[in-house]
């Protein structure tokens, strides 16, 4: 059990090895942990922190048991992926996300990083309010309208659609908006809205009693009840199913719900920001976003370009990567010339996410004191900057037989299906389900 200050992150995993390489990870991020060996350790002595990262295997029995004990605290479980039941169990127990216990999959650590963002910094860590620079890295004209658009925006309570392609870094304009506010000293519970099954929407919004349904051994709050007092990010929201939709949006209107097996309506004061990679205008129009959510969520908006149209933001970003390598693995290298007109000239349709992928990797093999363009494995069929690829497959193209095309170019292997078809794993399930 950790003596001193409360840790940001509680790592639970028999692998001593493998929970050090979670900590490392978590330290760059400038995360305080704590590693309790074992599950039954974790039960008796683990202390309240922002989140529990659980190497549980396939025993959902432990998120309910931590979940119960701090019911306020993110779970995130490293566990079996491709076993659409295991996933269910363990968000059904009360975890936040799944992810494979093998992190070497850029999209599966680059989730981890992501939740990682949305913990508290430990004390003494740098503040993103310091400097004025809201945390978000970036020289270019969008990049200032975006931290002008936060500053305006964190005088109330608007609530806030941030639209932008996959990887530019919504949750981090998110949680800079959340810091700016008045409700920066409460929660922000944020929800991936595209992994949440559609018989778990009422269950992971607006919680449930004990004895609600078989597996309910524990009551739990639900995120709107978690964020009461601060701020509810809707991940992905153009992902929520439309009986998702009118669920949320009754609730968010009357600003009150009941709990699965409740009674009693349960009132919540919480700031809602949403983002979406999606043009909703455009699901609107389609029939597959209801427009009542669409007018109640774009209040306000923030637009956040692709990376490939924010040039003059592709090098500073890089420099910012590398300083925030540099708190786990010591001083790290500048960036050469030659390596900064090859970072510009990449097409990056990953944004800001491959970018840091790209920095991470070129870390590794680089001897020198300086980065140089030798030390990026780069693909060099992405388009030059400017030349903005088209962001992913519309979840209502996903047919049977592009799907059963997918699996076996990909040999069955769902992630890599799902990552060629444009869509998340969560969404790949439910259509193989519904077939």
């Amino acid at each position: 059990m950790q003596n001193g200050p409360v840790p940001d992150i509680v790592i639970i995993d028999d692998d001593m090895l493998h929970a050090r390489h979670l900590g490392r990870i978590a330290s760059a991020h400038h995360l305080a942990c704590s590693h309790i060996g074992t599950s039954e350790n974790a039960l008796a002595h683990a202390p309240a922190a922002r989140m529990a990262l659980i190497n549980s295997g396939n025993n959902p029995d432990v998120v309910r048991r931590i979940t119960a004990r701090h019911p306020g605290m993110t779970t995130i479980v490293l566990g079996d992926r491709d076993r659409a039941d295991h996933v269910v169990d363990c968000l059904r127990a009360g975890a936040s996300d799944v992810l494979p216990t093998d992190l070497s999959h850029p999209e599966a650590l680059a989730r981890l990083k992501q939740h990682f963002g949305e913990c508290r910094p430990r004390e003494g860590a740098a503040d993103p309010k310091a400097g004025g620079d809201l945390g978000l890295a970036g020289e270019s004209r969008a990049m200032e309208r975006i931290r002008e658009r936060i500053r305006l925006l964190s005088h109330g309570d608007t609530t806030t659609l941030i639209e932008g392609p996959t990887g530019v870094g919504k949750e981090l304009v998110a949680l800079a908006l959340h810091r700016q506010s008045r409700r920066r000293t409460g929660p922000l519970i944020a929800v991936n809205c595209g992994a949440i099954p559609d018989d778990l929407i009422e269950g992971e919004f607006f919680g449930y009693e004990k004895g609600a349904f078989s597996g309910a051994v524990n009551s739990y709050p639900g995120k709107l009840a978690l964020a009461h007092g601060g701020t509810l990010f809707l991940d992905e929201i153009g992902e929520l199913s439309l009986s998702g939709q009118v669920k949320l949006l009754r609730a968010i209107e009357a600003r009150q719900c009941y709990r699965l097996g409740g009674r009693q309506p349960h009132d919540f004061d919480i700031r809602i920001i949403a983002a979406t990679n999606r043009k909703l205008e455009d699901e609107v129009a389609a029939g597959r976003f209801r427009s009542d959510l669409y007018y109640r969520i774009a209040v306000a908006r923030i637009e956040v370009p692709p990376l490939a149209a924010r040039p003059d933001d592709i090098v500073p970003l890089a420099r910012f990567f590398l300083s925030e390598f540099s708190s786990a693995a010591g001083p790290v290298p500048g960036l050469r010339e030659d390596a900064s007109k090859l970072l510009r000239s990449h097409g990056w349709p990953g944004n800001a996410r491959e970018l840091r992928n790209a920095i991470e990797v070129a870390l590794l093999g680089c001897m020198d004191s300086q980065l140089s363009a030798g030390d990026f494995a780069l693909d060099r069929k992405v388009p030059c900057a400017g030349n903005v690829p088209s962001e992913r497959a519309p979840a209502h193209a996903l047919t049977a037989s592009a799907i059963d095309r997918a699996l076996q170019g990909c040999r069955g292997n769902k992630s890599e299906a799902a990552r060629q078809l444009g869509c998340s794993r969560m969404t790949l399930y439910r259509h193989l389900h519904r077939g």
